[in-house]
C-alpha cells in the first residue's frame, strides 16, 4: 500500500482526513468566492498557509476551484539537475515539488512526486543520470529520472529502495552522491554517516549493509543532519546536536566502521553556529551552512590544509529581516555560486546571488507562496451571514514565529488578497487561537488554547471588530473546566460548545457547554463526557439547524452525532444517536505507551528523539532515547538550550496534530529541564516506567 503512490495516496488522505476537517478548519458557504449558484466549502490548509475552496459536490481526487499555490509545504531539502530544475522535499504533505529553471514568485511546480510519507521526507540528491535519491522514513528511495513528458502528479513507484536492518538506517536526513555514484547518508537518529555502494543497474528492495560507516565517540557525531562533498570527495557533515560542522577525509579504500576523528571542525562561539541544518560546498571549497535557530546562512572559507577546531568568524553571513528567512533548512549552491535556500517556516525557496552577505533581500528568482493574505498557520475558519471569511491564525500551534490573530477577508476574496480586518495585538489577549465561531449577530467567539503558561480561554469580540481590540467577554478560570480545548461551535440559542481533549482517551475527554453570554470563571451548564459517548480524541465540532451535535473524532476515526442539548444539564454520559465510521472505529489501547526515563544530567549523554505509539496519527507519547556518550565532558547552558530548541522543533515536525505536539513538547521540555518526573501526569500514561 505504501508504495502505491499518487492517486491512491490522495484517496487515503481524503478518507483519513474526513474526521479531521474541523480540526484544520472547514466551513460551507454559498457566497464565498462569489459562487452563488454552486455551494462551496472552504478548508484552512496549514501546509500551504492558505484557505482553499472546493465545490460542495466534490468527491475523490479533485482540484480546488482556483489554482493552488506553489505546493511548497514546510520545505526541507533541495537539489538541482543538470538543466537547472529545482527539486524540493516537502515535509508537511510528503511530496517532491519540481520547479523549472528560472521559476519565481508563486509559480506552480511543473511536476510533483507523491512520496507518501508526510513528516519523514528529508534529504534529496540526483545522480549524473538524473535519478532522484530521497531520504524517506527509515529508507532511501530512488525514483527514475524525469522524462520530457513528466508533468503534473507523477504516480510513480521507486525503482530501488535502500531498506531493512542491514542498512543501519533509522532516521536518514541528508543525502549526497560522489562522482562514482556512491551514496552518502547522514542519519540523525543513528548518529552516523553511512556510505553505500553505487546503485548501478540494481533495482527493487536493496538490503545492503553500508560499505563504510563514520560513527563512534572519536567522530564527535551526535545528531548529523546534512552532508556534502567537495571536488576531492572530502566529507562535510552538519551536526545540529553538536552545533558544528565536521570535515572527514575522502573515503578512499577505507571500508567498514570508521571511528575516526574529523580532520577539522568548524565550531565555537565565533562561528555563530547553533542549530545547523543544511550544508553545501561550492566549486571553490567555500562552505555554506543553514542555521535554523539563527535564521541565517553562514559562509566559511575553504578548509584547505587547516586542521583541528576552527573557531572562526564566517566570511559572510546572510541574515536579517530583509532576507525573508525564518527557518532555513536545506540549501544548495549552483554552478554560478548562487545560493538556494529552502525555508521550512516561510514555505519558500529563496535565491541569493553569489557573494551575498548581510541583511539583503533575495533575488527575483525566489519561489514562495504570496504573502499579502498574511496567514502564517491557519487553523479555524468561519463565515458570517454576509459571506465574510474569518480565519484563526496560530503560529505558536506549530512552533512557528509570528503574531497570533484572526484574519477577516471580504466575501468573494480570491488569490493574493489582503485581509479587510485583523484582530491582533496585546489588548486582544490572543496567544494561540485555534477555533472560531460566530453567532447570528456576527459576534466572534475565539477558542484560544494559550501558550506560556497554558491558560485556555474563550474570547468574545463584538461584530466588525478590527485591530488591537479588547474582548467583550472572556471565559477562563478553574471553574470552566478548560484544559486542552480544540474546537468551538454555537447552537441556535448561542450556547457555547467547546471540545476539550488531550488525547488520553479517558474521562478527561469532554465537550463543555456554556450558557449564552457566559463571561468570567463560569462553570459549564452541561458536559458531554464518559465511556458511553465513545469520545477518544475529538478535534472538531459543529451543530446543524436542529442543534444536533456533530463531533469529529480523529483518534476514533469517527464522526459522532448526539441529540440536541435541549434542557439537559450536568454530566451527559450518553451514547451517540448515530456514528459515521469505518470498519474499526475506536482508539487502540493506550496503556502500551511507555516512557523511557531521561538521564538526570545532560552533561554526559546526548539525547535523541523518536515518536512512538501513534493513535490513528495522533501522538500519545514522545520517547527520547539515550544515545552514545557525548564527546563533551560538560554541556554549557547554550548547548542545553539548543537541545530544548531541537526537541521542540523535531517534536513539531514529527507530529501531524499541533495540540498533540504541544502536549508532547511540554512534557519533553519539562523532562529535559528537570529530569525524569517522579509523579504521574496526564501526559505520561505509565509514570512508573
Amino acid at each position: 500500500m505504501r508504495r502505491s503512490g499518487g492517486k491512491i495516496r490522495a484517496a487515503l488522505i481524503a478518507l483519513l482526513s474526513a474526521t479531521a476537517f474541523l480540526d484544520f478548519g472547514l466551513h460551507g458557504s454559498r457566497s464565498a468566492y462569489g459562487l452563488d449558484s454552486i455551494p462551496s466549502f472552504l478548508v484552512t490548509d496549514r501546509c500551504s498557509e492558505a484557505v482553499t475552496a472546493y465545490s460542495a459536490v466534490s468527491n475523490g481526487d479533485v482540484s480546488p476551484l482556483f489554482p493552488v499555490p506553489t505546493g511548497l509545504s514546510e520545505p526541507q531539502f533541495l537539489a538541482s539537475d543538470k538543466n537547472g530544475n529545482a527539486y524540493v522535499t516537502n515535509s508537511c504533505n510528503g511530496t517532491i515539488t519540481i520547479f523549472g529553471n528560472g521559476s519565481n514568485g508563486s509559480a506552480a511546480p511543473f511536476a510533483t512526486i507523491a512520496v507518501n510519507n508526510a513528516g519523514t521526507l528529508n534529504g534529496i540528491a540526483l545522480d549524473d543520470n538524473g535519478k532522484i535519491y530521497v531520504a524517506d522514513g527509515a529508507e532511501v528511495s530512488v525514483y527514475p529520472a524525469l522524462k520530457k513528458k513528466s508533468v503534473g502528479l507523477l504516480n510513480e513507484t521507486p525503482i530501488a529502495v535502500l531498506t531493512g536492518s542491514n542498512t543501519g538506517l533509522q532516521e536518514p536526513t541528508g543525502v549526497a552522491l560522489d562522482s562514482s555514484g556512491r551514496i552518502y547518508v547522514a542519519d540523525f537518529m543513528a548518529g552516523s554517516l553511512f556510505v553505500y555502494a553505487a546503485l548501478g543497474k540494481r533495482r527493487g528492495l536493496l538490503k545492503d549493509a553500508p560499505i563504510a560507516t563514520i560513527a563512534g565517540s572519536n567522530t564527535n557525531l551526535i545528531a548529523p543532519w546534512g552532508v556534502a562533498l567537495d571536488s576531492s570527495r572530502n566529507i562535510y557533515v552538519s551536526d545540529n546536536g553538536a552545533s558544528s560542522v565536521f570535515i572527514y577525509p575522502a573515503l578512499g579504500k577505507d571500508h567498514g566502521p570508521l571511528n575516526e576523528a574529523p580532520t577539522a571542525t568548524i565550531s565555537g562561539s565565533d562561528t555563530g553556529l547553533e542549530i545547523t541544518w543544511g550544508i553545501a560546498v561550492d566549486t571553490n571549497g567555500n562552505i555554506y551552512v543553514a542555521d535554523w535557530n539563527q535564521s541565517s546562512v553562514f559562509v566559511y572559507p575553504p578548509v584547505a590544509s587547516s586542521t583541528g577546531q576552527l573557531n572562526e568568524v564566517p566570511s559572510a553571513t546572510i541574515s536579517g529581516a530583509n532576507t525573508g528567512m525564518i527557518g532555513p533548512d536545506g540549501l544548495f549552491v549552483d554552478s554560478s555560486s548562487n545560493i538556494h535556500v529552502a525555508d521550512f517556516y516561510a514555505d519558500s525557496v529563496s535565491v541569493f546571488p553569489a557573494g551575498s552577505s548581510g541583511n539583503i533581500p533575495p533575488s527575483s528568482g525566489t519561489i514562495g507562496t504570496t504573502t499579502a493574505i498574511g496567514l502564517n498557520s491557519p487553523r479555524g475558519i468561519a463565515l458570517d451571514p454576509s459571506g465574510n471569511i474569518y480565519v484563526a491564525d496560530c503560529p505558536v500551534c506549530y512552533g512557528y514565529p509570528g503574531n497570533p490573530g484572526v484574519f477577516v477577508y471580504s466575501a468573494g476574496s480570491n488569490g493574493n488578497t489582503a485581509p479587510s480586518a485583523i484582530i491582533s495585538g496585546p489588548n486582544t489577549d490572543l496567544s494561540a487561537p485555534e477555533g472560531i465561531a460566530l453567532d447570528s449577530s456576527s459576534n466572534l467567539y475565539v477558542m484560544d488554547v494559550g501558550s506560556s503558561p497554558i491558560t485556555p480561554k474563550v474570547f468574545v469580540y463584538p461584530a466588525r471588530s478590527n485591530g488591537n481590540v479588547v474582548p467583550s467577554a472572556t471565559i477562563s478560570g478553574t471553574s470552566t473546566g478548560l484544559e486542552d480545548p480544540s474546537g468551538i461551535a454555537l447552537d441556535s440559542n448561542n450556547n457555547i460548545y467547546v471540545i476539550d481533549s488531550d488525547g488520553a482517551c479517558d474521562s478527561t475527554v469532554k465537550v463543555l457547554i456554556y450558557a449564552a453570554k457566559s463571561d468570567g470563571d463560569v462553570a459549564p451548564i452541561a458536559t458531554l463526557s464518559g465511556r458511553s459517548t465513545g469520545l477518544c480524541g475529538p478535534t472538531g465540532i459543529a451543530l446543524d439547524s436542529s442543534d444536533k451535535i456533530y463531533v469529529a473524532d480523529n483518534a476514533a476515526q469517527s464522526v459522532f452525532i448526539y441529540p440536541p442539548l435541549g434542557g439537559s444539564t450536568g454530566l451527559l454520559n450518553e451514547a451517540p444517536s448515530a456514528i459515521i465510521a469505518g470498519a474499526a472505529p475506536g482508539c487502540p489501547n493506550l496503556t502500551a505507551s511507555r516512557w523511557i526515563p531521561l538521564p538526570t544530567s545532560m552533561s554526559r549523554t546526548a539525547v535523541k528523539w523518536s515518536t512512538i505509539y501513534l493513535c490513528r496519527e495522533e501522538c500519545l507519547s514522545f520517547r527520547p532515547a539515550a544515545a552514545a556518550t557525548s564527546h563533551r565532558s560538560e554541556q554549557s547552558p547554550v548547548h542545553r538550550r539548543n537541545w530544548l530548541i531541537l526537541f521542540s522543533s523535531l517534536c513539531r515536525r514529527a507530529l501531524s496534530y499541533p495540540r498533540r505536539f504541544q502536549s508532547c513538547s511540554r512534557s519533553v521540555q519539562r523532562r529535559l529541564t528537570s529530569g525524569p518526573s517522579r509523579s504521574g501526569n496526564r501526559h505520561d500514561p505509565n509514570p512508573s516506567s
